[in-house]
């Protein structure tokens, strides 16, 4: 028998002759609870006393899987007129994203509407058992004059605009600083850059970086001479 972690405590039912009890790790009162038996494979054994005073006793086992552990991306902030954007970055990847806005994997800024949209991470290991994650698109009436690509392919298949990640920007958008910085999955600072010319090829010390999720953090100073940060994810594809 296999249960998770986080599942509800039950009443442990099967052997025979009916009537006797039950005992072991995680066990009370013929009640089994995973929580308090904790991770790993536990011996329980039933023991049944007849009506002449003879007793007897069997064992089984019951495994308790562990829960996975699942980690959202940051905030992302996303201008209503944006276009469809591809959640990527949760890990372990192969899970679903639920919410507001959310279909197929891909968040839609015109259905979800303007606000704050909290968004779920859902992902099951091969022992069947869940966790989940959340985190928040927060979608504004701000027109996307900053373009920042989703996705980018840096090989010889992809277009040659889109071979580098880097945001795209009207004409005197930038009248201040500017920095690009790019993170692995474990927070790793990859890619740095204070020119807005520069963009980030796909690689990692000097070595093509694995498909997948990075997270992106952009700050610069606007035409209106205010700050301005961009949270998010694109996608390496190789």
């Amino acid at each position: 028998m296999e249960k998770c972690l986080d599942d509800s405590p039950f009443e442990l039912t099967g052997a025979t002759p009916t009537g006797g009890t039950y005992s072991g790790p995680g066990v009370s009162g013929n009640t089994f609870d995973p929580a308090l038996a904790g991770e790993g494979t536990h011996l329980i054994t039933y023991e049944y006393i007849d009506e002449n005073g003879c007793e007897g006793a069997c064992t089984f086992t019951i495994t308790v899987n562990t829960l996975p552990e699942v980690n959202c991306p940051p905030l992302i902030n996303h201008p209503i007129d944006g276009g469809l954007l591809t959640l990527t970055g949760a890990m372990p990847e192969g899970g679903a994203y639920t919410g507001q806005g959310v279909s197929g994997g891909m968040f839609d800024p015109t259905n979800a509407g303007t606000g704050e949209h909290i968004i779920t991470y859902t992902y099951a290991n091969d022992a069947g058992c869940m966790a989940n994650c959340t985190f928040t698109i927060t979608v504004s009436m701000e027109t996307a004059s900053t373009r920042i690509p989703n996705a980018f392919m840096p090989t010889e298949h992809g277009l040659e605009p889109n071979r580098v990640f880097k945001p795209v920007f009207k004409h005197g958008d930038i009248t201040g600083s500017y920095t690009l910085t790019i993170y692995n999955r474990w927070g790793t600072k990859i890619f740095y850059t204070e020119s807005p010319d520069e963009g980030w090829d796909g690689t990692e010390n000097n070595r093509n970086a694995p498909q997948g999720g990075y997270i992106y953090k952009i700050t610069y100073i606007d035409k209106n001479n205010v700050p301005q940060e961009h949270v998010g994810v694109v996608m390496l594809i190789r």
